[in-house]
């Protein structure tokens, strides 16, 4: 089974995530995605790595694996 989500704020991406229960996690690409409580814009430095961490702080304790491509 696949489920794909057309989604750039990654809190709605966990949200969808948190109600699907996936086995494992793609988010393609990490530049699109962002926090809103980032100033800067998606794609920059800042992003990527707020993103990224909320991935991690995520997926850790559910043992989701989360792919990541850039």
């Amino acid at each position: 089974r696949l489920s794909i989500l057309s989604e750039t704020d990654l809190e709605r991406i966990l949200g969808a995530a948190e109600q699907m229960s996936p086995g494992l996690l793609i988010v393609d690409s990490i530049q699109t995605v962002f926090v809103d409580e980032i100033s800067s814009a998606a794609g920059s430095v800042s992003q990527v790595r707020e993103c990224t961490a909320r991935l991690m702080q995520w997926a850790k304790p559910k043992q989701i694996p989360v792919l990541i491509v850039g």
